[in-house]
């Protein structure tokens, strides 16, 4: 058996961590923990922030509409055309990024560089108005964590 995943081994070391009061420790909170945050929306609950394929839905909704339109209709035509699938935003961003450090001044993959600027930076707004939310109380899992390790 591979001793390095057995669970009660790794339990006795975390509690081995918290038990050294100056020995530092790192929580790493990932980005859907706002999704255990439910508010009041349209008459049920949902997340804070929504996970990868809100934001994404969200995105796609906002550029078909927008002055990005053709230019994002092209990127995202690339993952069928290279067999990748359907993407995420986080998958999106990262092709625009890449094909823009590649056009330099030019156009690349039948979009030019302005456009993929252009892009880059509506999906970035869409982005943060997503997710620039403020916690609504303070009986939330973010302030139990920090009430825990302020303990």
């Amino acid at each position: 058996m591979n001793q390095g995943h057995d669970p009660v081994r790794q339990a006795n070391y975390l509690r081995q961590s918290l038990g050294q009061e100056k020995r530092p420790l790192g929580l790493f909170l990932s980005g859907g923990c706002p999704m255990a945050i439910k508010v009041p929306a349209g008459g049920a609950e949902a997340p804070l922030i929504p996970g990868i394929e809100g934001i994404t839905q969200a995105v796609h909704e906002r550029l078909a509409v927008s002055s990005t339109k053709e230019p994002f209709e092209t990127v995202r035509a690339h993952f069928t055309a290279d067999q990748r699938g359907e993407p995420n935003v986080e998958d999106l961003l990262t092709h625009v990024r890449s094909l823009r450090r590649v056009a330099g001044n030019e156009a690349v993959r039948g979009v030019r560089a302005e456009d993929l600027d252009a892009l880059d930076s509506a999906m970035c707004e869409i982005i943060v108005e997503m997710v620039n939310k403020s916690l609504p109380s303070n009986h939330t899992p973010y302030h139990k964590v920090a009430a825990w390790t302020g303990a």
